[in-house]
């Protein structure tokens, strides 16, 4: 997992991988910095492989009318036109005191020449690939401790059996449980007895904790679906529209 403390302050970040979590995480704690440095900082993405990509990086290196510091992120250099890898290198090479410059990368082969010109340059290289079981288990260790928790070998393992492998998934159910739990040590109980049935949350289960009363269960279950589903509204909203018609008809 990419180290926050170091790529917070780097002017120059390239992170590398698949790990969506982890490549927004990088860009957050960037993006974090900026705002230290200049409340007033701005964010501007740009995909590489668009057409347009070239003179929106161009625009976006220039300096602006109000000189507020500006990250610009620019996204899958895989994709990037010649154009763009010459912009990108001579920023890098010189750039502005008013940018900070977060590039990624999926890995593979693709645009693989850019990449090996760019990690050559001055440049701070955050790993954001797939984590293995090992990396993975420290993952959640240090997420606890972000939200300054502590959890047993226990707890970790009880939670990558009730939600799977998925980092992204992970991580919102440590945020989650540490949101809803009060203790400073979480153990494998604790964490076994919060996620007994929340995996796999369903519409009707959503609607069968609002028709019977159980308004807590029913806050629970929907803030979890959410997180791990953001279009979960929709069919939890007709899963309750539902109910609420069974309800009328056999009245």
């Amino acid at each position: 997992m990419a180290k926050a403390s170091a790529t917070d302050q780097a002017h120059v970040v390239l992170a590398v991988g698949k790990e969506a979590i982890l490549v927004q995480r990088v860009i957050e704690g960037v993006m974090a910095s900026a705002r230290k440095a200049d409340p007033a900082a701005v964010r501007q993405d740009i995909v590489a492989s668009n057409d347009s990509a070239a003179g929106e990086l161009a625009n976006a290196l220039s300096p602006s009318l109000f000189g507020e510091l500006t990250v610009i992120v620019v996204q899958g250099i895989d994709g990037a036109t010649d154009d763009v890898g010459a912009i990108l290198l001579t920023a890098i090479a010189d750039l502005p005191e008013h940018v900070r410059l977060v590039i990624t990368h999926p890995g593979g082969v693709k645009g693989k020449k850019l990449l090996d010109t760019i990690k050559k340059a001055n440049v701070l290289e955050a790993a954001c690939g797939e984590l293995k079981a090992k990396d993975l288990e420290a993952a959640l260790i240090a997420e606890f401790r972000r939200h300054n928790r502590k959890a047993t070998a226990g707890a970790i393992t009880a939670l990558q059996a009730s939600i799977g492998s998925g980092l992204g998934e992970l991580l919102a159910a440590v945020s989650q449980l540490c949101a809803d739990t009060e203790a400073d040590v979480i153990d494998e109980v604790e964490v076994s007895q919060y996620y007994a049935g929340v995996v796999g949350v369903m519409g009707w289960d959503l609607s069968d904790a609002m028709w019977n009363a159980q308004p807590v269960e029913l806050l629970e279950k929907f803030r979890w679906a959410m997180a791990n589903d953001s279009s979960a509204a929709v069919p939890a909203v007709s899963a309750i529209s539902s109910g609420l018609r069974s309800l009328i008809k056999y009245a």
